[in-house]
């Protein structure tokens, strides 16, 4: 299998589950990591991965950040290799049959949930079956796209192997991100549920195993869960916390993906008592027209009144912000910001808004808005202030104008963080100076305080960065199998 290079560094958990799913039926899996990997010459990389593996099947996972730099990995494979090419991921699955047209050299696509898919695809390959005996894909077949008998997403969850890391030549892993449920009933137009609308759980006794076997395999110093909609079912998390508190497990955790208006006090004190530092809550924008648009299916003030119970409790608050939803401006971005400080969170992240295929924004900015860019050149939350589509109330210019200098007030400096050092520090301090020298101290001072926490972590602190030890190289030159 193959990652290749995205936007950010970070292990693909998506690999780590199909991995498990071919190890437990007795396949060997070789990973090439492109995207925490970077050094050395592409084509010699993927050239040496395939000579060494022999593989059956290639499979590449695909996001929009990733997708041209798929293309890249596609044709060089076609250069030494003629065996099937599967692709998956949303980025190819929402478009299928045009993904297969655009890249002719694709063999097939995978729709949804990868794991039983790309199990059933090496079955028919090793038992020398026609692929469309597999379902849930799209494929090419005498010169034709078609597509298999669909596959239902995956009911038992509990039934699914928790993600392998391993075949990433992983040692040590600082924060494990641990996904409790899939799906998300919500119909917020900026988003496309890429694993359904239904929201299907794990036992919480399973995600417990989870970490339990994390910590064990991969000395995790903490955890955080990247459900779309953890708090779904409060009384779920309540029988998390509780279970969690049972095992003495004692890592403290933190929530990406939480609803302010699903917050019930009780729920909160459990949650704070099992080691829960933080949630991050989609806020989007505090200006009511705005936010009025986005069908997020809750209110400004259930969102406010959530937040208030949060803080009583002393877990802190993150909050996804976006720019240029519809009915967006620059004033109204700056008062949204304004008011939001008031709140007195404890980290705001901005995006972009960008319109990703399969979401309600993308049909409105095809409509109603100029779009001139590639969205899948771009990230909401990117350091290079890339714009798509802009209105004629919010032209580009204001837009990234709105991005830099509400960034900056938030010390979430708009940089590329792979730049050297001296290099992000110089420009960051250039930005400060543009938009917010008023309070030149205070960004000293969080620069400083931010650096001497990396160095000098405390021993319950979350690193949000993505640090990982590595035994060995995933360079595709070696394999697992059970």
């Amino acid at each position: 299998m193959i990652d290749p290079e995205g936007s950010m560094l970070g292990l693909n958990t998506g690999i780590a589950y199909c991995t498990s799913e071919l190890l437990n039926n007795g396949f060997a899996v070789s990973v090439l990591d492109m995207n925490n990997f970077r050094d050395g010459d592409a084509r010699e990389r993927i050239k040496n991965a395939i000579f060494f593996a022999e593989p059956d099947l290639i499979g590449i996972s695909v996001h929009c950040l990733s997708y041209y730099t798929t293309q890249e990995c596609i044709d060089t494979i076609r250069d030494f290799w003629s065996g099937p090419i599967v692709v998956g991921g949303a980025e190819a699955a929402i478009q299928a049959e045009q993904f297969l047209e655009d890249n002719p050299k694709v063999d097939i696509v995978v729709l949804g949930e990868g794991e039983r898919a790309i199990r059933e695809l090496v079955e028919c390959i090793e038992r020398d079956q026609p692929i469309s005996s597999a379902s849930g894909i799209v494929y090419r077949q005498d010169g034709c796209i078609k597509r298999s008998p669909p596959r239902m997403f995956e009911k038992d969850l509990n039934s699914v192997a928790f993600p392998n890391y391993d075949v990433f030549g992983v040692k040590h892993i600082d924060d494990y991100v641990l996904m409790t449920s899939r799906g998300c009933p919500m119909n917020c137009s900026f988003c496309f549920s890429y694993t359904g609308k239904t929201w299907r759980a794990r036992r919480p006794a399973n995600c417990i195993e989870e970490i339990k076997q994390a910590r064990e395999k991969y000395s995790i110093d903490s955890f955080r869960i990247s459900d779309p909609f953890f708090n779904a079912r409060t009384d779920r998390v309540e029988e998390f916390c509780e279970l969690y508190l049972a095992e003495g497990i004692n890592l403290p955790w933190r929530i990406m993906g939480f609803r302010a208006d699903k917050a019930p006090i009780s729920m909160l004190k459990k949650m704070k008592q099992a080691g829960c530092i933080r949630v991050c809550l989609g806020v989007e924008t505090l200006d009511p027209y705005v936010f009025e648009q986005i069908d997020k299916g809750e209110s400004i003030e259930t969102i406010k009144e959530g937040i208030k119970k949060l803080q009583q409790c002393g877990i802190e608050i993150g909050a996804f912000m976006i720019i240029g939803l519809p009915g967006d401006t620059y004033e109204k971005s700056l008062r949204s910001f304004e008011q939001l400080q008031r709140l007195r969170l404890d980290s705001l992240q901005y995006s972009m808004a960008v319109p990703y295929l399969g979401s309600k924004l993308y049909d409105w900015a095809r409509k109603d808005a100029n779009v001139f860019g590639d969205y899948k050149k771009t990230s909401s939350r990117n350091d290079f202030t890339d714009v798509v589509f802009d209105t004629k109330d919010f032209k580009k210019n204001d837009r990234i104008k709105a991005y830099k200098a509400i960034s900056i007030k938030a010390k979430r400096y708009p940089i590329n963080r792979y730049d050297p050092l001296i290099k992000r520090n110089v420009e960051k301090f250039k930005l400060v100076f543009q938009y917010d020298s008023m309070h030149l101290p205070s960004h000293i001072f969080y620069l400083l305080k931010n650096t001497t926490q990396r160095l000098f972590p405390k021993k319950d602190a979350i690193n949000i960065g993505e640090n990982v030890e590595f035994s060995k190289v995933p360079d595709g030159t070696w394999a697992l199998k059970l």
